[in-house]
């Protein structure tokens, strides 16, 4: 099989009047999707790591997510709504742990 490299870059997209309470990093080191077959259902997996830092590049929190989601049939369909399934799993994961800094200023 076949592996790419991706670049990652900081993308910065600045708007008036909008100051960020928070900086997300995030590295996505899997985002795999295996399709069912016959009558065994696919499934989908994300590994990656996060951390937020507020303005100031202050860490606030980090962590790992690594999550199997089941991707029931075997349709593309099937595979883009468990990664779905993940992705809000892995945004909610981050704001628990936003959770316990929730009381510090940015």
């Amino acid at each position: 099989s076949a592996c790419a490299a991706i670049e990652v870059a900081r993308i910065s997209a600045p708007m008036p009047n909008f100051g960020p309470a928070y900086h997300v990093t995030l590295r996505v080191e899997r985002f795999e999707s295996t399709r069912g077959e016959g009558d065994q259902n696919g499934s989908v997996l994300l590994d990656a790591v996060w951390a937020v830092s507020n303005p100031k590049g202050e860490p606030l929190a980090s962590g790992r997510f690594t999550q199997t989601e089941p991707a029931p049939g075997n349709s593309f369909d099937a595979l883009a709504a468990a990664h779905s399934r993940n992705l809000t799993k892995l945004s909610g994961a981050i704001a628990s742990a936003l959770n316990g800094t929730a009381g510090e200023k940015p």
